[in-house]
Order: C-alpha cells, then sequence, then structure tokens
C-alpha cells in the first residue's frame, strides 16, 4: 500500500478539464406562458373533432371557426361591429364628464 500511494504522488497532477461556464437555460417570458393553455385547448378541440372524438355540430374546429370569420370579414362584419359599439357610447357619453367632474360622487 505504501508504494501505491508513492506512486500515485509521483505521476504528474491531471490537468483538470477547462470549465465552460454553464448557460442559464432560456426561459418563456411570462406573457408567451399565459399562452400555453389556450393553445394547447384550441389544439386539442382542432384534433378531437378531426378525428371524430366529437361532432362537428356540437364543437366546430377552430379552424372552421376561423374560415367562417374571415368569410364574414369579406362581407362587411366589422362595419355592422362598429355600429353596435357606437350605440352604447353614444349613450354613455353624455354622462361621462358628469361622472369624471370633480366632486361629482361617481368616484370611490
Amino acid at each position: 500500500m505504501a508504494a501505491d500511494r508513492e506512486l500515485i504522488a509521483r505521476l504528474p497532477a491531471a490537468a483538470e478539464p477547462a470549465r465552460v461556464p454553464a448557460q442559464a437555460p432560456r426561459k418563456l417570458p411570462m406573457a408567451w406562458l399565459g399562452l400555453l393553455l389556450p393553445a394547447a385547448l384550441l389544439l386539442g378541440a382542432e384534433l378531437a373533432v378531426r378525428a371524430g372524438w366529437v361532432a362537428s355540430h356540437q364543437l366546430p374546429a377552430p379552424s372552421d371557426v376561423l374560415e367562417a370569420l374571415q368569410q364574414l370579414a369579406h362581407q362587411g362584419l366589422l362595419t355592422h361591429i362598429a355600429a353596435s359599439a357606437l350605440r352604447p357610447a353614444l349613450r354613455w357619453a353624455p354622462a361621462w364628464p358628469s361622472c369624471w367632474a370633480p366632486g361629482s360622487g361617481c368616484r370611490r
């Protein structure tokens, strides 16, 4: 045993391998993380309808919904949405200044 220790002591010290600094794993920004669940649900719905597990009249495929929205957009959907949004805005507009006036009591 003593001979082994002497032999080991005489051996040149092995050069330690150069250490490469470890890179921190890249993290998804938190905003992207919030999109994972909705994306997974949409993908699951698409697959369920395409595989025939769910009837398309009960749950339309997201791609079919997107296609229908595109068709409606070409037929003037935005005009109808703007008209529908304008009506309540015009009813609300006269009351808005009185609620934001100082001392009106509308703020809590």
